[in-house]
């Protein structure tokens, strides 16, 4: 009977996984898409926490209005092509939504460059519909913005690089100290297979 136990949890595992895919299913073809804002909904049908639906919604809209702009401008002519931005931007919400949980100083820079980048193609359309010295202004705004965006994302790509480096020098290390051992793992590795650990 015991036997038995492990094959009927995985069983229930595999109904239970099965029926939860049924049911995004089924809730993501119960929303209409009529629009950009339909495609989201879908999108986040299959999140159970409503709350965590909301935030998402939210950051979609604030973070990446000029993707969600387009994705609307786009979606009465290329459904699909309209699909996949809303899709891109979608993964790039949830990603950041990791990113606060694992690096949040990470995610703080993340969300500058987000802002500065919304800021820069705001900056951009005012100043093709400007003239003048209203134009110029303009011009000169979007012109700091994207240096600070430029000077953000060089710091970023720095440390990025720091620690790609530190990790390296660790697997250096770590290589260095295991030829070192070599002859002792060698040993050591006998003494368990020979022990019936199959597994190194």
């Amino acid at each position: 009977m015991n036997r038995d136990l492990p094959c009927v949890s995985r069983w229930l595992g595999v109904l239970l996984v099965a029926a939860l895919a049924v049911r995004a299913d089924e809730r993501r073809s119960e929303v209409v898409v009529k629009d950009a804002q339909g495609i989201v909904t879908r999108q986040l049908a299959e999140c159970d926490d409503p709350e965590e639906r909301a935030t998402m919604e939210r950051m979609i809209f604030a973070l990446f209005p000029e993707e969600m702009r387009r994705a609307q401008t786009v979606f009465p002519r290329n459904r699909d092509e309209a699909e996949e931005i809303v899709n891109r931007v979608v993964d790039q919400c949830w990603e950041l939504m990791e990113l606060k949980e694992r690096n949040p100083e990470r995610y703080e820079s993340e969300m500058k460059l987000r802002q500065l980048n919304n800021q820069t193609a705001e900056l951009a359309r005012q100043a093709v519909a400007a003239n003048g010295a209203q134009r110029e202004a303009l011009l000169k705004q979007l012109k700091a913005k994207l240096e600070a965006y430029f000077d953000l994302k060089q710091a970023q790509m720095k440390q990025e690089a720091e620690e790609l480096r530190a990790h390296l020098d660790e697997l250096e290390n770590q290589i260095q100290r295991r030829a070192k051992g070599r002859d002792a793992m060698v040993d050591r590795r006998i003494r368990q297979l020979l022990d019936g650990e199959l597994e190194w």
